[in-house]
């Protein structure tokens, strides 16, 4: 499941959709792409708050320290909004490999069927407004 949204799961309807989608578990909440504030990145607090509200626990994680395959551990990624650029960046200077769910060949998180939220590539869907 993949949703791309710029500001979170702010809308109402988002959030009924990615609650359908989402039946607890760990959430991985990047960081990386905001490399000046990372976990202390104003958004933060309410993107932590949107995914517990889905009965996930979330954890903080950073490309710059942890290898993207870590990701795998997760049911649900959100991408912290930032430079797209030094996202990817940071993982090619890693040299972690692709991001779970992010092309073909075996993982596990977002691949088995888990949830990624976010701005940038990579985060339930198809999702469709109510008329």
């Amino acid at each position: 499941m993949i949703i791309l949204c710029s500001n979170g799961l702010t809308s109402p309807w988002l959030r009924e959709a990615a609650g359908r989608c989402v039946k607890g578990g760990r959430a991985a909440l990047v960081v990386t792409a905001d490399p000046e504030y990372r976990e202390k990145n104003r958004h933060v607090p309410r993107c932590r708050e949107e995914l517990e509200a889905l009965g996930l626990a979330v954890e903080i994680f950073d490309l710059d320290r942890h290898p993207a395959q870590g990701l795998a551990q997760f049911d649900a990624v959100m991408l912290m909004g930032g430079n797209p650029y030094y996202l990817l960046d940071s993982e090619a200077r890693r040299a972690a490999g692709p991001v779970p769910g992010s092309g073909p060949g075996p993982a596990g998180g977002v691949e088995r069927g888990g949830a990624g939220f976010g701005p940038q590539p990579g985060a339930c869907g198809p999702v469709q407004p109510r008329a």
